[in-house]
């Protein structure tokens, strides 16, 4: 019985199943999900008040015009990847037609949103009612869940969207 080495069956089975428990034990997991994530910045000014700047956490914010905004993005707001009910943030602005400062203040709630997060769209509206939402779909968009400043700004002329 003089076989070669591969030639006899049950050896080479052995060294076959050998080497795909060796590949399965290579195939490398999928990378664990991040706990925060750094979300880029953008604001959405529902006013006829000039927002000179404004910051969301320690992240800070672009300047809005008046019924605008949207454009201009800064980086970056640490956004927990997953969604925790009741989170919250600290928003901070300097609403004014002049040259003197009008900083505001509130404690606002974070909407709902999908793991991953997306961009903090941070939408001031009149009496100081600010909403942050959080969404990969800008304002106008059916998916985005505010109003756009232009629409805002045709309400407030009572005319129909």
């Amino acid at each position: 019985m003089n076989q070669p080495l591969f030639r006899s069956a049950w050896l080479r089975n052995l060294l076959f199943a050998g080497g795909l428990a060796l590949l399965a034990a290579c195939q490398s997991a999928p990378p664990p999900k991040p706990e925060f994530i750094a979300a880029s910045i953008a604001g959405l000014n529902h006013t006829p008040v000039y927002i000179a700047s404004f910051s969301v956490g320690e992240g800070g914010g672009p300047n809005i015009p008046e019924w605008g905004g949207g454009g201009g993005v800064t980086c970056c707001y640490r956004l927990p990847y997953k969604y925790t009910p009741g989170m919250t943030a600290k928003v901070r602005w300097n609403a004014t037609n002049t040259r003197e400062a009008h900083w505001k203040e509130a404690i606002v709630p974070i909407e709902p949103y999908e793991d991953g997060g997306g961009r903090v769209w941070v939408h001031f509206f009149p009496e100081d009612k600010v909403r942050i939402v959080i969404s990969n779909y800008g304002p106008g968009h059916p998916k985005h869940p505010a109003p756009s400043p232009k629409q805002s700004l045709r309400e407030s002329k009572g005319e129909q969207p």
